[in-house]
């Protein structure tokens, strides 16, 4: 199965979510881990290599595939940043 990392920064800003927000996004990574496409994630291609999925219809989870066997998430995007990343 994947190997799941995250950067410091990915930490920070999940920590920084009420628990409530942190919380749905590890039962969204263990429901992706499980069925990418799940239709509630929402998995999205972003600008090569970034992915995202929903965490709410609030924040979205940036990731990418450092290789097949692992997945590494990034940042914690709010919908203002994540328009913005969409439209690089």
């Amino acid at each position: 199965s994947m190997q799941f990392e995250k950067t410091d920064k990915f930490d920070k800003e999940l920590k920084n979510l009420s628990p409530i927000i942190r919380n749905k996004f590890f039962k969204n990574l263990r429901l992706f881990l499980s069925n990418k496409k799940h239709p509630s994630l929402n998995c999205e291609k972003i600008t090569s290599p970034f992915y995202s999925i929903r965490i709410n219809k609030n924040f979205r989870a940036i990731f990418y595939y450092p290789d097949s066997e692992s997945i590494c998430f990034t940042h914690v995007a709010n919908h203002d940043i994540y328009k913005k990343l969409k439209n690089l």
